[in-house]
């Protein structure tokens, strides 16, 4: 049973949109708001630091990245690298980059996202 109500304000032309899109969705207006409230993920704003985070994630991945395709060329070369340099680290911190950049970005769904 429904027993909580809600005012929403539109514009004029907000709510000549809506009552289009219900009417194309086959729908009463209350039913399209409420799915379309519902059913839909908001994502939250982000912060200063995630937007800052993410940022640099990404400029040590590309940087993880080109130092990946310097080592392999110079191995292809016969080029000495390095003994304490290892392609199979640098991919592994690659990744663990990538992943970290997918989390700021993307918060698990038992967060406080919508």
């Amino acid at each position: 049973m429904k027993n909580n109500r809600i005012t929403v304000r539109f514009e004029d032309e907000e709510y000549t949109l809506l009552l289009v899109k219900a009417s194309q969705a086959g729908l009463s207006v209350s039913d399209y708001v409420r799915e379309t409230s519902l059913s839909r993920h908001i994502r939250l704003a982000r912060s200063q630091l995630d937007i800052q985070a993410y940022r640099t994630l990404w400029e040590i991945a590309s940087y993880l990245q080109a130092l990946q395709a310097d080592i392999r060329q110079a191995l292809q070369e016969g080029r000495n690298i390095p003994k304490d340099l290892n392609c199979q680290v640098l991919t592994l911190l690659h990744t663990q980059v990538k992943q970290l950049r997918k989390k700021i970005a993307i918060p698990d769904a038992g967060g406080t996202d919508c």
